[in-house]
């Protein structure tokens, strides 16, 4: 019994010393620049050991420098996508290795975005992996330089809130897609209705309830569909006499004449919807009302102080 423990014991100690020595090599192909001879060591290390965490590294790393080596955008996109898919296999987000990748792959991205070289499709694509992966939404970036990116055709706002409309809506659009999700506020696991109203007039500064039927009470101004501008809230449910029940919250996206866009969550996640859609369909008979919120600021400041 004893001698079979202590086989035992040498097998551990011997494997262990074996992927403490391939973890070795491994850092020292990639210093030396050997890239594919280092992505093809991880990639064997991963097979046997799916969480090594120099391999989940490595690799990382080695899939981020080969993406900054791409000229083409579609492959570079790709290649980032693979680098962040890898970096998401740590099993521990506070390991150091973990960090600095993490940290790596975001201001690469945010790089990118930056410099302004961008076809826009790739800017918004990188635009979103920061706000989901990395939980950055480059506020600043949005409101100085995607507002004169955004289709003008879309919006028939005139006056002063022409810009602050424009950063709202662009920030919305930049979140088409996110998942629904139940009580869900953030990009990153996904919004029901009133969290993401919540989250997107939040990025120009103004504080929501997250619950739909006290968003639409905050403004005692109500407007019909007829006169809403893009940026306007807007609420669907039912009413009896005076009362309403609020149901579900979205933002007016763009008007021209009778057509109009709405961009809100659904059970299908965030969703521009107009024409042909379930807006025409279904969410059109349910309107209650539209609410200006950037002209009513103000007495949403008082109500949230009271």
């Amino acid at each position: 019994m004893k001698m079979i423990l202590f086989l035992l014991l040498i097998g551990i100690s011997f494997g262990a010393n074996a992927q403490g020595n391939k973890s070795g090599k491994l850092h020292k192909l990639y210093s030396k620049g050997k890239l594919e001879k280092s992505e093809s060591l991880a990639k064997k290390m991963l097979t046997k050991e799916p969480e090594n965490i120099d391999a989940l590294y490595i690799l990382t790393l080695v899939q981020l420098k080969e993406a900054k080596e791409i000229n083409t955008n579609a492959s570079k996109k790709r290649k980032l996508i693979e680098s962040i898919e890898t970096m998401n296999r740590f099993p521990d987000e506070t390991n150091p290795y973990f960090l600095q990748v993490n940290d790596s792959i975001h201001l690469y991205l945010r790089s990118l975005i930056e410099e302004g070289r961008l076809k826009k499709n790739y800017s918004n694509a990188y635009l979103k992996l920061l706000a989901e992966e990395f939980n950055d939404t480059l506020d600043e970036y949005h409101s100085q330089i995607l507002v004169h990116s955004r289709d003008k055709r879309k919006s028939y706002v005139k006056g002063s809130q022409d810009s602050l409309r424009d950063v709202l809506l662009t920030y919305a659009e930049l979140l088409e897609g996110t998942p629904y999700k139940w009580a869900g506020e953030d990009p990153k696991t996904g919004f029901d209705c009133s969290g993401f109203t919540m989250y997107v007039y939040k990025s120009i500064g103004i504080e929501l309830p997250h619950n739909a039927q006290k968003q639409s009470e905050l403004i005692n101004y109500h407007k019909n569909i007829e006169d809403a501008v893009p940026g306007d809230l807007i609420f669907f449910g039912s009413q009896n006499d005076a009362k309403f029940s609020t149901q579900h919250a979205g933002i007016v996206y763009s008007k021209n004449g009778d057509e109009i866009e709405v961009i809100h969550c659904v059970s299908n996640g965030v969703n521009i919807d107009g024409k042909n859609s379930s807006w025409e369909y279904y969410w059109r008979d349910k309107i209650l009302f539209v609410v200006d919120v950037l002209s009513y600021e103000e007495s949403i400041k008082e109500k949230g102080s009271n």
